[in-house]
């Protein structure tokens, strides 16, 4: 598939998915209703009031919304939508429009933000109590996000990559002929070493000796930087599957995959759709995490500073269409794998790997 190809499809937003057992099916809307396209706004200025600050969310993103995370993470919002929410996204890309933004938000009566990046919340962690004199009522989510805090009206919530990355590493052992995986992200942050380090724990939880080969695209919007990591691995180690936790980068990364007939792990939504090649995704349930936590506040539950959105809270490993690509044996395997993550009895941070476990 050629890169210009690959680019296009990153301007569609893909239909929307729920949970069905231990992976993704199809969600359908109520019937008449369809979810709306991405709604952005500078967020500078007036804003319109909402109507109910109770049933309204706003997402401010210092990137425009086109990578699979962050349109997986707009899921989440349409959802809300379809259950008679007001949301918003607003592209915020210059750091200097983030603290007004979100007062111009609290301002419009938005009863929950979710902020995209750590930076943004450190941006509103200095004007937070300013924030909460003057909108007490609205609610911050940090997304995907491990850092501390002491408010009482803001929480940190990682979409913990962990267990599916477990999985992932679990099903790339299994799957390759050569004994040698690839494991490729953007940057080397907390996230990224989250799904290395449980990608790594799956690859040697299956126990048949295969090796992982790590590297780092250095850039997770260039799509070139991706496309020359991969082939440099491929060229220097016999690698035969390839995960990529690598943002628009990792476009590039399924595309050398594609043109050297290797096998690509997409990930954060399904990325099958991407290529042939890409037989598995490690899911990272933005969309349900959104919608989870936005109901909880809703209710009336009381929300942590911090709580990690795993298995057990809703997060989905893997898209029910990709079991058909592994052999009934596997299939039967991953199964079992996520019963025994459910029920406790598979330990995901086993042995050196309990350093890594959240606790919360």
């Amino acid at each position: 598939m050629k890169l210009k190809k690959l680019l296009t499809m990153l301007l569609t937003l893909t239909m929307l998915f729920s949970l069905a057992a231990c992976g993704r099916e199809e969600k359908p809307t109520e019937t008449g209703q369809t979810p709306s396209p991405v709604q952005t706004g500078e967020g500078t200025g007036l804003e319109e009031p909402v109507n109910d600050r109770a049933k309204s969310a706003c997402y401010i993103s210092n990137k425009a919304i086109s990578s699979d995370w962050d349109l997986l993470i707009w899921k989440g919002f349409q959802y809300l939508e379809l259950e008679g929410w007001t949301v918003k996204c607003v592209e915020a890309t210059d750091s200097a429009e983030w603290a007004e933004s979100m007062m111009a938000m609290g301002e419009a009566g938005y009863g929950m933000i979710f902020l995209r990046i750590d930076s943004m919340a450190q941006t509103f962690e200095e004007i937070a109590q300013e924030f909460h004199a003057l909108y007490p009522e609205t609610y911050v989510i940090y997304i995907d996000s491990y850092l501390e805090n002491d408010l009482d009206f803001a929480t940190a919530v990682p979409c913990d990559p962990w267990e599916p990355s477990f999985i992932s590493g679990y099903v790339a052992a299994k799957t390759s002929q050569t004994g040698k995986v690839g494991w490729i992200a953007h940057t080397d942050t907390v996230n990224m070493r989250r799904f290395q380090y449980g990608f790594e724990a799956g690859v040697n939880y299956a126990d048949n000796g295969t090796e992982v080969v790590t590297a780092f695209t250095g850039d997770g919007f260039d799509t070139e930087a991706g496309y020359n990591t991969a082939m440099a691995m491929l060229e220097n180690y016999d690698v035969d599957v390839i995960q990529q936790a690598a943002n628009l980068s990792g476009l590039g990364i399924i595309q050398a995959c594609e043109e050297r007939g290797i096998k690509c792990i997409g990930v954060d939504d399904w990325q099958g759709d991407k290529s042939e090649v890409v037989f598995w995704s490690t899911i990272k349930s933005m969309d349900h995490m959104v919608h989870s936590i936005a109901n909880m506040w809703y209710s009336g539950e009381e929300l942590p500073s911090r709580m990690s959105f795993n298995m057990a809270s809703g997060n989905i490993p893997y898209d029910t269409r990709d079991l058909n690509n592994l052999s009934q044996e596997l299939q039967e395997e991953v199964l079992s794998l996520c019963d025994g993550i459910l029920d406790g009895s598979v330990d995901v941070f086993y042995g050196d790997y309990k350093e890594y476990y959240l606790g919360y």
